[in-house]
């Protein structure tokens, strides 16, 4: 049996009463256990599952060599999208799915500094307009997709939290939870399969178990990565560090541990499969941190499971626009350009909704009148229909569900 060596030996006398909870409930709580933090799992249980995913992976990484840069920008959209909407969506909190997609049609993927900087990161979204949040969400989101090298520490997940918070006082958003912060904020209590609240940590535990998850996280992982993963998430959400929001960060922790593979985590939602199987994730969540012993075999097998059907939903959309793209190659009548081409296909699968002149000429990189002449080349031909078009200066607009895309 594989097994994880706690970083400090845990100091049995700050085991106090758990807010809320029964002295059973503390006493069987993982985080109480006398070898806390050596998770232990059956290495052989798991095998076949990481060799399902190394294929899911291998298939991803094969696909890519033949999807065109423009497919590849919006094929990495769609799953930020897929992932922020679906983490928030976990949380119980919802944030207007078109204004999302409209931010992140005109925003670059690409990280922005102002997450390493010193000055007040949560200037940023101190306002009743969701636009500077939801930017500040995709922001939070790249950090943790395209940053895997940098350390995780106090405030990177500081920051990350801010980003999560509402708008609003700053004030105590750094903190780790108080002693009255009780039973878990961030679990969903509406739903018909909702679970008993989860235990955590007493307060005065928490920079002690903070430290020890940041030193684990940090040091060189011996085993698969993607094991790495499910721990960093689950032990997110044992410690509960903060007073609500827990889940997304164990998330996003995860994503960044799933980032160390490469880059084929950006082209997979973990969050989107989690939120299919909701009532498991609870559940499972639940089994694991209330169980007697360390021994988290079970959450890891749900884990790997998911995570697999998340690379399966990657895979047949990866099929899907290599299929459409060879499709317009062979387009009859006169040439298309390779523009064209592109531009048919992600129509075709409804990425972000329908074209207009500018975003044509950002994704195939021509100018506005080249732009605007292919694509009413395209209309005169039969070959897109005008509704699947929209007015030039207004973005992006709602387009077909049919494919389960934008």
């Amino acid at each position: 049996m594989s097994s994880l060596r706690a970083q400090k030996p845990i100091n049995k006398a700050g085991r106090g009463k758990i807010m809320g909870q029964s002295q059973l409930d503390q006493r069987h709580a993982i985080f109480n256990h006398p070898d806390w933090p050596r998770f232990r799992w059956r290495q052989e249980a798991l095998d076949r599952d990481l060799a399902g995913w190394s294929e899911e992976e291998e298939l991803l990484a094969n696909k890519l060599k033949y999807i065109e840069g423009a497919f590849l920008v919006e094929l990495r959209r769609i799953s930020l999208y897929e992932e922020l909407i679906s983490s928030l969506e976990l949380d119980d909190e919802y944030l207007e799915p078109e204004a999302i997609k409209a931010t992140l049609a005109e925003k670059p993927l690409v990280f922005r500094s102002h997450w390493a900087s010193d000055s007040s990161p949560g200037t940023r979204f101190l306002s009743a307009d969701p636009g500077p949040r939801i930017a500040a969400l995709i922001d939070l989101h790249l950090d943790a997709r395209a940053n895997p090298e940098k350390r995780l520490s106090t405030r990177r997940l500081t920051l990350w939290r801010r980003a999560l918070t509402q708008p609003g006082s700053l004030a105590g958003l750094g903190s780790w939870r108080g002693p009255a912060f009780g039973l878990n904020p961030a679990r969903p209590g509406s739903r018909p399969y909702a679970l008993e609240p989860l235990p955590a940590p007493v307060a005065k535990r928490i920079p002690l178990e903070m430290d020890r998850f940041f030193n684990w996280h940090n040091a060189p992982w011996p085993h698969h990565l993607t094991l790495k993963a499910a721990l960093t998430h689950l032990w997110l959400w044992i410690a509960q560090p903060y007073a609500g929001g827990s889940g997304h960060l164990a998330r996003l922790a995860a994503d960044l541990a799933l980032a160390g593979r490469g880059e084929i985590a950006a082209y997979y939602s973990l969050s989107q499969a989690i939120s299919r199987d909701r009532e498991n994730y609870h559940a499972t969540l639940a089994a694991t941190i209330n169980s007697p012993n360390l021994d988290v075999t079970p959450w890891l097998l749900w884990f790997l499971k998911t995570l697999r059907q998340a690379g399966q939903t990657a895979n047949a959309r990866f099929d899907l626009i290599i299929t459409q793209a060879a499709r317009w190659s062979g387009t009859q009548g006169q040439p298309l350009s390779q523009r064209q081409k592109n531009a048919l296909a992600l129509l075709e699968v409804n990425f972000l909704g329908p074209l207009n002149p500018r975003r044509y000429a950002r994704l195939t990189k021509c100018d506005l009148a080249v732009a605007e002449r292919e694509l009413n080349e395209l209309v005169a031909r039969g070959l897109i229909d005008p509704k699947f078009l929209s007015p030039t200066d207004l973005g992006p607009k709602p387009g077909r569900q049919d494919l389960g895309l934008f």
